[in-house]
């Protein structure tokens, strides 16, 4: 799954600046080659850019891992019979940052070098003695960074991106969605969460460099676009995100130019269902409907293609279909939305295997397309069809509310697709009449008693009034 690329932070004072530099090189060389996603940052060169304590705290703060050069560039000790060599003394306090912002991890977030090869010439903080220090030879420098690097990689678990859009083989681990860098989120209180979340994945995509990584970085989020309702700071946010991935002078031709037309028509596609009347502007939907037809009609020339890319395009193909089907009551809109999202199907189980996002999205699609059929065909196949997939869609949506590594907040906002997946259940029992009254009427109560517990949570507060307006109605 792609995140913000991570960030190494490099801490040095004096010559420690030319390993440092050494460091850096290596690193943005192995990001150009690979496509792995890792930025540096050397201390002074940025903090001397700007405000000096607040840039500091900044780069500490965002970093995921340290490697600090304790170089000898003073003399110093208790008395003159007790001189040692001495790190920069500004070395020390950004080691001491570094320590409290790695917190319970700082062994696995500080890596410590020195060219000092007897340590025991060196003073240093007794603090720091439980901390390894790898001694290396100034001539054998060029082994120890290769050594470095590993580590670096190995500790990040960092993956390369090579070929992104064209890498069938891409996996993405929903449950990894919330960064470590996204600690606070679960933290935090109040009725802003969500938009707190919104503006994590703005900051996130902001910082990542490659236009492959920031179109799959989006993309791998819209299945979750939905819960974070249709208010104008949401739409204000899309234009934002839209804003930030912009493709580059020579990467604007091929697979690069359909992905970011495939993102900026399912963008629009989620801005238009937004609207407060989203019905009205029928152009509208159906434009994107034929630029769906025409950019995936382009993709199935690429022998290979990301499963990510694959999906969004048919999915939000499929979803253009029906929006172009409640306009012209064409049942061809149907079989097409029908196809799209089948294939997706297909493409789902190595994609989204545990905690089955598109998996629960896509059959609660189908549902609905089976249901349509079944109204305007009469064919029992398309009901049998339709119970079939909702129940399994209630099913999995029901799991999304109970990933303990997602903010409670996110959860309870999931929590509206189930109910979403459970009103269609009840429509459907209600078209087909074969179950009693009373049974439905039990459902409709069952469900408003479960809405009635997440809405006492006090958040996405709109979107639960809509759930029991809607069952409200069914009632009726």
């Amino acid at each position: 799954m792609i995140q913000r690329p991570k960030q190494i932070c490099l801490i040095y004072g004096g010559s420690g600046k030319h390993y440092a530099q050494i460091v850096a090189e290596r690193i943005e060389r192995e990001e150009e080659a690979d496509r792995i996603p890792i930025t540096v940052k050397l201390i002074l060169e940025q903090i001397l850019t700007g405000d000096m304590v607040g840039g500091l705290m900044d780069i500490v703060h965002d970093s995921d891992l340290f490697v600090i050069f304790m170089t000898a560039e003073d003399i110093g000790g208790p008395s003159e019979s007790e001189l040692k060599m001495r790190v920069r003394q500004n070395v020390l306090l950004e080691v001491g940052m570094a320590l409290y912002a790695a917190g319970h991890k700082a062994r696995d977030k500080l890596i410590f070098a020195s060219d000092i090869e007897n340590l025991n010439e060196l003073e240093l903080p007794s603090d720091l003695a439980s901390f390894s220090i790898k001694a290396f030879n100034k001539q054998g420098f060029d082994t120890f960074c290769d050594e470095l690097i590993e580590k670096i990689q190995r500790l990040l678990e960092l993956q390369p991106h090579l070929n992104l859009l064209s890498n069938s083989n891409y996996y993405s681990n929903y449950k990894r969605l919330f960064s470590n860098r996204d600690s606070e989120i679960f933290s935090y209180s109040g009725r802003n969460q969500l938009q707190v979340i919104l503006n994590h994945w703005l900051e996130d995509c902001q910082r990542i460099n490659r236009f492959d990584q920031k179109v799959l970085f989006v993309l791998e989020r819209l299945t979750f676009f939905p819960i974070f309702g249709r208010h104008q700071e949401f739409r204000d946010w899309l234009h934002q995100l839209q804003e930030c991935v912009e493709i580059s002078d020579h990467d604007d031709t091929g697979l690069h130019s359909e992905a970011l037309t495939v993102l900026n028509l399912c963008l629009e596609h989620i801005e238009s269902r937004t609207q407060p009347d989203s019905n009205s502007d029928e152009h509208t939907h159906l434009d994107i409907y034929r630029a769906f037809e025409n950019v995936i009609s382009k993709l199935s020339r690429y022998p290979s293609l990301n499963p990510v890319l694959k999906l969004c395009a048919h999915d939000y193909f499929g979803l253009a279909c029906l929006k172009a089907y409640s306009f012209r009551r064409n049942p061809d809109l149907l079989k097409q939305a029908q196809k799209a999202f089948i294939l997706c199907l297909e493409t789902v189980p190595a994609q989204d295997a545990n905690p089955g996002f598109w998996k629960g999205y896509l059959e609660y699609n189908l549902t609905r397309v089976h249901r349509e059929l079944y109204r305007i065909e009469a064919g029992e196949e398309h009901a049998e069809a339709a119970e079939r997939l909702a129940a399994s869609a209630v099913l999995t949506r029901k799991k999304w509310i109970r990933i303990s590594e997602y903010p409670s907040v996110f959860r309870n906002a999931l929590s509206y697709e189930y109910f979403l997946a459970r009103i269609e259940q009840i429509r459907l029992a209600q078209d087909r009449g074969k179950i009693s009254p009373q049974w439905i009427a039990e459902q409709i109560e069952r469900v408003l008693f479960e809405v009635d517990a997440y809405y006492a949570e006090g958040e996405v507060l709109h979107q639960f009034s809509e759930i029991q307006q809607t069952l409200e109605k069914l009632k009726g």
